[in-house]
């Protein structure tokens, strides 16, 4: 089977966003780039605590770098380890684990570019 003919497991993105309207933009630009990804969004870490538990490997969690703090990279860790995907939007926090990072401000191309380096052909 070539590569284009390869299936593909559907992506699974997170937005944690406490904004309503970035919040919004970027669930609608993830709609309109990833056409089998399904994304939930949420505006708050307590919000997005139980999507983030059971996340799987082929998830990508976009998150305001804002709402970060050590017991929350400890859970983040945790979800990179079984696959996950991590695009912090703010300024770069020192981790451990491998992530990207988007500063503010962005534009459409930055978010979709780091994106699409967490989403596998």
């Amino acid at each position: 089977m070539n590569r284009r003919n390869k299936p593909q497991t559907p992506r699974a993105f997170v937005v944690v966003e406490p904004d309503p309207i970035i919040n919004l933009d970027l669930v609608t630009m993830i709609r309109g780039t990833f056409d089998d990804g399904q994304v939930s969004a949420v505006q708050s870490w307590a919000d997005a605590a139980s999507l983030i538990s059971a996340i799987h490997s082929h998830t990508t969690i976009l998150i305001n770098g804002a709402l970060l703090n050590d017991r929350r990279l400890d859970t983040l860790r945790n979800v990179v380890s079984r696959g996950a995907y991590i695009v912090i939007v703010g300024k770069d926090i020192l981790t451990d684990f491998p992530k990207a990072v988007v500063e503010v401000p962005f534009t459409t191309e930055m978010i979709l570019t780091a994106l699409r380096n967490g989403v596998a052909d």
